[in-house]
């Protein structure tokens, strides 16, 4: 089967593509039928019944059963798998937990989405220095970054996919360059988890989070993390609570046995709801395959790069990226003079987003089509045509 075919079916689980040509998931991905289906009857059994002690005990046996599907799209093992209320709460933790002093220093880009350099700028008041590459039109080379490096640099720290512009780090590159430095490599994959092919162990990630409500298509207030084995080994557990006990129902509570493996470095209880709605969405990215994911959302995106660069005279795309630094975002420059606003362009009956004056930010994922990139084009057209 053709990917388009395999994907073509996926859209009528999406019921706002019936009236949205939807290209903001880099804002917050559609939640689909089944997910939301599983989210809200788990509601309305809480509306009519509550929860009993059991029921509350068996919800943290589903999550522990979740973790294996989480780890499927990670490619790790599942103890390596950890629950959270984002990816920033999450990366709190690895930054806070390396152990750095006065006089060390961390590297990121200054694309980054602001919930990485603003955790990582906290560390100054401990002597921390955090340094920047500014890329250029959204391009960031691995020189760039190895440039900053020295003896005293203790992490790099990427997004994966950088949410702005949608440039895709080869992390490959910068986990071997850090493994053989022994540096540590922590990555955001919110823009990236769902829709890009995540393998931690080939890119030779140490700490890795995603949250929930973008490209995994479901509500905010939960995230993962992965925290891989050797990390676990050196990382300071910071903050602690109840459910990071290999005894979550306290029998002895003077003497808690603190768990070996990422679920150590969980503080609470975690948004059942929303693991309810992330596990549809999670295994159903697994059962379509993350190679065809990936290949089916970048064939969309080098459509619409074919289509700019032949048919639009006064929009071109921001970065014209390399092939290997593509991902499912991909953000388009125009005349400021055309007043482009997310509202402007909703008139017409597409979902996007202007992240500064004469940008916008598309995104594809597997439910859209070529059809889609063709309303684009010729919203884009009428944009230029009433410009003459």
């Amino acid at each position: 089967m053709e990917l388009k075919e395999k994907f073509k079916q996926e859209r009528e689980y999406y019921p706002a593509l019936a009236h949205w040509t939807y290209l903001d998931h880099a804002s917050g991905g559609l939640y689909p039928s089944y997910s939301t289906q599983a989210m809200k009857a788990y509601l309305d059994d809480m509306s009519e019944n509550s929860m009993t002690f059991r029921e509350f005990t068996e919800t943290w046996d589903f999550a522990d059963e979740m973790r294996g599907i989480v780890a499927q799209m990670f490619h790790c093992k599942s103890d390596e798998v950890m629950y959270g209320l984002s990816s920033t709460w999450l990366f709190n933790i690895f930054i806070n937990g390396i152990g750095m002093k006065e006089g060390d220093n961390i590297i990121t880009t200054a694309n980054s989405h602001a919930s990485v350099p603003y955790i990582m700028l906290n560390k100054m008041q401990d002597g921390v220095e955090v340094r920047f590459v500014h890329p250029r039109e959204g391009v960031t080379e691995p020189e760039d970054i190895y440039r900053l490096v020295d003896e005293h640099t203790r992490a790099i720290c990427l997004c994966y996919v950088e949410n702005t512009y949608g440039f895709k780090h080869d992390l490959k590159v910068y986990g071997e360059f850090c493994r053989k430095n022994d540096i540590w490599f922590a990555v955001d994959a919110t823009q990236a988890a769902g829709a890009m092919k995540i393998d931690v162990e080939e890119m030779k990630i140490d700490f890795l989070t995603t949250s929930s409500y973008k490209w995994l298509c479901c509500i905010l207030g939960i995230g993962f993390a992965y925290i891989s084995k050797r990390l676990q080994k050196c990382l300071k557990l910071v903050d602690t609570g109840w459910s990071c006990s290999v005894d979550r129902w306290h029998k002895d509570t003077e003497h808690p046995v603190i768990s070996e493996d990422a679920r150590r470095f969980e503080c609470g209880g975690i948004s059942v709801v929303g693991l309810k709605g992330v596990s549809k969405t999670i295994s159903r990215y697994n059962e379509l395959g993350a190679d065809d994911v990936e290949q089916y959302c970048l064939s969309l995106v080098d459509y619409l790069y074919d289509r700019v660069e032949k048919e639009l005279k006064k929009t071109r795309i921001y970065g014209n990226f390399k092939k290997e630094n593509r991902s499912s975002i991909v953000t388009l420059a125009m005349p400021a003079e055309w007043g482009m606003t997310d509202e402007k362009a909703a008139k017409s009956g597409i979902r996007a987003h202007c992240p500064a004056e004469g940008l916008l930010r598309v995104g594809f994922h597997f439910y859209n089509n070529t059809e889609d990139v063709d309303r684009l084009v010729d919203f884009l057209k009428t944009c230029e045509q009433g410009e003459e």
